[in-house]
């Protein structure tokens, strides 16, 4: 006895015509999709979406500054700042004075200042921490920060970094960083 198939007949809920002009477009835009995600995907694999750190470098006045400090981040990493100010024969006991443009801080949460600031304060435009002269040539001063999660900070943000020596201005450090999603 012989067994017969019979193939149930295709249902479509398109025209013919309209199925092949579209089904080929279809495929295409799929193909493309997936090809994006397969990038992004390679190239989140490969870090180059995470942080970056930018340095500046400045010599003025018998004093050598160098800036580390976050160039791109997103909302929730750690994003330090370092500072080192290096005078050859020692600061003769001068306090420096390092100040930073307070619309930029705002992006991110200081969790930490080491070493400890003598003086913590602030105008309209600047936060500013001064340190006693440390007994060596170098002052390495590290912030400890986090960069906050809000979707208003995403985008390109300008700042200044200024060093002061004594209340007089020494150096001025303009610095960019990009906050990403």
């Amino acid at each position: 006895m012989a067994v017969s198939a019979e193939r149930e007949p295709e249902i479509r809920t398109l025209p013919p015509e309209v199925v092949a002009g579209n089904l080929r477009r279809i495929h295409i835009l799929r193909d493309l999709a997936l090809a994006m995600v397969a990038v992004l995907t390679l190239v989140g694999a490969t870090g180059l979406l995470g942080v970056r750190a930018g340095s500046e470098a400045v010599s003025t006045n018998g004093y050598d500054l160098q800036l580390r400090y976050p160039w791109i981040t997103r909302g929730g990493l750690s994003a330090d700042f370092d500072f080192r100010v290096t005078r050859p024969g020692g600061f003769g006991g001068t306090q420096l004075t390092i100040a930073c443009s307070k619309e930029y801080l705002t992006m991110f949460n200081i969790q930490r200042v080491f070493p400890t600031p003598i003086r913590e304060t602030s105008d309209q435009s600047h936060l500013y921490w001064t340190f006693e002269p440390p007994p060596s040539d170098i002052l390495d001063v590290a912030f400890t920060t986090e960069t906050a999660e809000s979707l208003r900070d995403i985008g390109v943000h300008d700042a200044e970094v200024q060093v002061l020596a004594g209340g007089t201005r020494i150096a001025r450090i303009p610095l960019r960083t990009a906050v990403v999603p």
